[in-house]
């Protein structure tokens, strides 16, 4: 009958795309919490402007997602980068995985979603890619990587760089993301 001892309280559950994963959470975003805004994590060091282009007009948290403003409009790119994967991070952990829990609701090969390390240029930094509608809308995107598998110019860190776009408007929701979480594992 006695009350738990403050120590021991329950540690607080993580974001919902960090839910399952093994390893310690270097990056956890529920972007369904109010508390989360972009001006916090621009604070961290992410960039909701990268490589756009054309008539983006930028990220927002709309309807608890993370989504391109106006994206039925969007006629050019749409990207942002994740806060540094650190150098100490690359080296202290053997995996890191990112897990993405989104819908994919994009038109043919008119307008694709794709995840890069740090960057899109070279092409061969593509991680994940994806286009068309999805029967299963809302999905959690796990990609794993092997730290000694990076390439030595990212082992002293890097970004996750998240980049949509379309040639015109289609009519469809477009790339909408509700939590982003990033682990780290040492086995």
């Amino acid at each position: 009958g006695c009350p738990a001892s403050p120590d021991l309280k329950p540690m607080a559950a993580p974001c919902p795309a960090a839910k399952g994963l093994a390893g310690d959470n270097l990056v956890c975003v529920d972007f369904t919490n109010p508390q989360t805004t972009l001006a916090g994590l621009m604070a961290k060091g992410w960039k909701f402007s990268q490589g756009n282009t054309g008539n983006c007009a930028g990220w927002g948290i709309d309807n608890n997602l993370l989504q391109v403003t106006k994206f039925s409009e969007l006629k050019g790119t749409c990207g942002f980068t994740t806060e540094m994967v650190s150098m100490d991070q690359v080296q202290g952990y053997t995996h890191l995985t990112l897990s993405i829990l989104h819908r994919v609701d994009l038109a043919g090969l008119e307008q694709w979603a794709q995840v890069f390390l740090d960057n899109s240029i070279p092409n061969n930094r593509t991680i994940w890619e994806a286009t068309n509608q999805r029967i299963v809308p809302r999905q959690k995107t796990i990609i794993t990587l092997d730290s000694a598998d990076l390439p030595t110019t990212l082992k002293t860190g890097f970004t996750w760089f998240f980049r949509t776009y379309s040639t015109g408007a289609f009519g469809v929701d477009g790339w909408q993301i509700e939590s982003i979480a990033i682990n780290g594992t040492k086995d």
